[in-house]
């Protein structure tokens, strides 16, 4: 057992050498060494083990990578309240994975990521918090990976409470620099539980405020909001149940925005897409992975049972968590115009939609509209 690090650094090597025989023998003897592992009921020492685990994730064969992730996803399945520990400090290398080249590495990759979102409610938040940041610190890898890895987590986790969590970060005015938020080094990843525990105990609690403030908020939303527009004994629907009123009175009524939907919404979106010059960066980044979420929405086939939620999530007698829903995601909408019209579309929205049209038609047309478009 006190030999575990130093027999799994040597094993690794092997496996990726160019002598056939020599890999063959190298995974027989991982294999072994890690049904070993699964099987013990002895105490071993994490810490040794997830230091050369985390090494061996940048080698330069895929091999080597691949026997890397499966260890650590055996690991959290055996011990996971220990494995609980050294999340913080296991993450950044679990994130600097997702660029890998090899499409198997990823997929791998993403099914560790997804088993440490389930161990708790904070890891889960943890997890798409971080990848988050690394989307706004890696744009390329936002363009070239980001569906693969959205879709594979719907698949893996659940794709409602994904699109849940995500549009609550990215929707949350708490959160005005995302890549700084996640306080992630994701250049360095050192197995030192001791050094690190101070900064896992700061970072639970912030996403233990992040998540009542977004609790708090989704309360507010059903409670006030939506139950009032959906009252009425009329066949028509929720939205179309709201008083009509021009563009020109959604400013000038903030008081009716805690109990008309469409005005609340309506002028979320225009402050949304007209301000926010002094954090451009920011904001351009939210549009990009709200564009990137919605065309996934409205595409994978993983995501069925999402829209057939957001379908009726505005009909009067849709559930709260439906309705709570769209609200979140509308927030989180606003920072792509295309995007939130046709989440609109998603919903059954039309009178919302037709809104939001004339409300387009108030603002400055620029390039990075046309973009969000495409």
């Amino acid at each position: 057992l006190y030999f575990y690090s130093e027999l799994l650094g040597a094993i690794m090597y092997c496996i990726s050498d160019e002598d056939l025989e020599i890999s063959q023998v190298a995974e027989s003897t991982n294999t072994n060494l890690l049904n070993l592992v699964k099987c013990t009921n002895d105490e071993f020492e994490l810490s040794p083990l997830l230091q050369t685990l985390t090494h061996e994730l940048s080698s330069h064969h895929i091999p080597t990578r691949l026997a890397a992730l499966r260890w650590i996803n055996m690991l959290l399945e055996k011990v996971q309240s220990e494995m609980n520990k050294y999340i913080y400090e296991l993450l950044p290398a679990l994130l600097r994975t997702l660029s890998d080249d090899a499409d198997e590495v990823i997929l791998l990759n993403l099914e560790v990521l997804a088993r440490i979102a389930l161990l708790d409610k904070n890891q889960f938040q943890r997890v798409l918090f971080s990848i988050v940041s690394l989307f706004a610190s890696n744009r390329h890898l936002l363009e070239v990976r980001g569906s693969l890895i959205i879709r594979n987590l719907c698949t893996l986790l659940n794709a409602k409470s994904i699109y849940n969590a995500l549009a609550s970060i990215l929707g949350s005015d708490e959160n005005k620099n995302i890549q700084d938020s996640a306080n992630l080094d994701f250049g360095t990843a050192n197995i030192n539980h001791t050094t690190c525990t101070e900064k896992k105990d700061v970072e639970d609690k912030i996403m233990t405020e992040t998540d009542t403030i977004n609790n708090e908020r989704e309360l507010i939303s059903t409670e006030k909001i939506l139950p009032e527009t959906c009252s009425s004994d009329t066949n028509t629907s929720r939205v179309n149940q709201t008083a009509t009123s021009p563009p020109s009175s959604i400013s000038n009524n903030e008081q009716n925005n805690d109990t008309d939907p469409r005005i609340f919404l309506a002028t979320n979106t225009s402050t949304t897409i007209t301000k926010g010059n002094s954090t451009i960066n920011d904001l351009e980044f939210r549009s990009i992975m709200v564009q990137t979420l919605n065309l996934i929405l409205l595409t994978a086939r993983e995501l069925d049972e999402l829209r057939n939620l957001l379908l009726v999530s505005l009909e009067p007698n849709a559930s709260i968590e439906a309705r709570a829903l769209f609200i979140t995601m509308f927030k989180c909408w606003c920072h792509n115009p295309v995007a939130t019209l046709s989440l609109c579309f998603a919903a059954q929205a039309y009178e919302l939609a037709s809104e939001l049209v004339m409300q387009f038609a108030s603002i400055d047309v620029t390039v990075g509209f046309f973009n969000a478009s495409r």
